[in-house]
């Protein structure tokens, strides 16, 4: 994932801001909270395959276009806020894109 983020950092040219990397599964049950309905009960943070990004400068829009143009990541999805999720969940060939996790037409 590291590796990952910094050639997408140097595509954009801009630092990319985690916001949420790495977590255990207590993390993410605490997550669930008065959340149960949009909050997963498991994620791929919890095994260190999920990031919640951004970058300097650039629009959520064109970060998540740039992730998935990249090919490094199973998924990306562009949040209402404009932060952007990558993970590396297998969902089959190629990148998959979400907004606000329902499934779009890559961007």
């Amino acid at each position: 994932m590291e590796d990952n983020l910094l050639d997408l950092s140097d595509t954009v040219s801009s630092t990319i801001n985690v916001h949420s990397g790495v977590r255990s599964q207590a993390q993410q049950n605490s997550l669930k909270g008065n959340n149960a309905n949009t909050v997963a009960s498991t994620s791929q943070h919890t095994i260190g395959d999920a990031a919640d990004i951004s970058a300097n400068n650039i629009s959520g829009v064109d970060l998540s276009k740039a992730a998935v143009d990249s090919g490094n990541f199973q998924r990306v999805n562009l949040y209402p806020s404009g932060s952007v999720h990558i993970d590396q969940k297998n969902v089959g060939k190629g990148t998959q894109f979400y907004n606000n996790w329902k499934r779009k037409p890559n961007p």
